[in-house]
């Protein structure tokens, strides 16, 4: 993650500024860009926490590197997300699907987990 900007305290924090702001996450970094810091909260481990995200695209060319998502406890109910994702950029749609996918998937738990092979596909 990167340290430019102030740590996200706790998920009421992140609620109050989603709602000044009238959206589900918060996108933190320009659009498009090779790689954006988003906050959204969502479920995890059978509770709602904030998300503190990075989502980077790894590019689609064959035999490059594999998706990832890594997760990491943070300050209180604040977990750190990094995830690589086989896309050319990030822009808007890509990172409402990564929110949504982040939301979908009921198996995420603390650690590095790589998937499958390489996939050429862009969102």
């Amino acid at each position: 993650m990167t340290g430019d900007l102030p740590p996200l305290e706790d998920s009421d924090d992140l609620r109050r500024a989603l709602a000044a702001a009238g959206t589900d996450h918060l996108v933190l970094t320009p659009l498009p860009a090779a790689s954006a810091r988003v906050r959204f909260l969502g479920p995890f481990q059978g509770r709602e926490v904030a998300w503190d995200a990075e989502f980077t695209a790894l590019g689609t060319g064959a035999g490059g590197p594999r998706p990832f998502i890594e997760i990491a406890p943070g300050r209180g109910d604040v977990y750190l997300l990094r995830a690589g994702l086989a896309l050319e950029r990030m822009d808007v749609p890509a990172v409402t699907k990564a929110v949504i996918m982040v939301r979908n998937y009921r198996r995420l738990r603390v650690g590095r987990h790589v998937f499958g092979a390489h996939h050429p596909r862009d969102a």
